[in-house]
């Protein structure tokens, strides 16, 4: 009982958790998104990383080559306009011989540059189907909220878990409707601060 003033404690955070079920990160977004009340006008969250040229074994989709049909192939299968979601996001294929052979790559971007990425196989039996970068000088995917520099407002924004179901929402191009992906199932507390800055320009989340 938040009378109650043996437990109420001054941040309503965890009443939203053990209400709603979910996690404390969440509990707090929900808590400044929706229940204070206030603009939050916290400035652009700062990167620790610098960005990055694409690697050059990430080959641009340009509808030339036999080796890339596949890959369109790919994303036609699932529903896709393949021009139009490989301009859209900017997206690369790999054939090469590394770790991410036969994957689409689905880059992170801010500010208009690559900082990290997601590779996606196209064969349903490869394991695992998502790969990110390994090595400690990236950043996890997880880090970002992607294709943050379109969040621009709203009458809502729609959290997905994943590239395509974002995907799937922007290509419906549907007046008022922002979308991005969080690449997992639980919102980082990076993320939060993204969403933080971003929905106050959203109706709702």
């Amino acid at each position: 009982c938040l009378r109650n003033s043996a437990h109420r404690g001054s941040n309503p955070a965890r009443l939203i958790r053990k209400l709603l079920q979910t996690n404390t990160e969440e509990a707090i977004l929900i808590q400044r998104t929706f229940f204070t009340g206030r603009v939050w006008n916290e400035p652009e969250e700062k990167i620790d990383f610098e960005p990055i040229k694409p690697p050059h074994e990430f080959e641009v989709f340009t509808g030339r080559l036999k080796s890339e049909r596949q890959f369109a192939r790919y994303l036609s299968r699932r529903g896709y306009d393949p021009t139009w979601l490989s301009s859209r996001f900017d997206l690369r294929w790999s054939d090469s011989s590394d770790i991410y052979s036969d994957r689409i790559i689905v880059p992170i971007i801010r500010g208009g540059q690559w900082y990290t990425w997601v590779a996606r196989a196209i064969d349903p039996d490869k394991n695992p189907k998502y790969k990110a970068p390994s090595k400690t000088d990236r950043p996890k995917p997880t880090v970002f909220l992607h294709d943050a520099d379109n969040l621009k407002g709203g009458k809502a924004l729609l959290l997905c878990e994943g590239f395509f179901d974002h995907a799937k929402v922007a290509s419906c191009f549907i007046p008022g409707i922002g979308t991005t992906a969080i690449f997992g199932k639980v919102v980082s507390a990076e993320q939060i601060k993204t969403l933080v800055r971003v929905m106050k320009n959203y109706e709702r989340l």
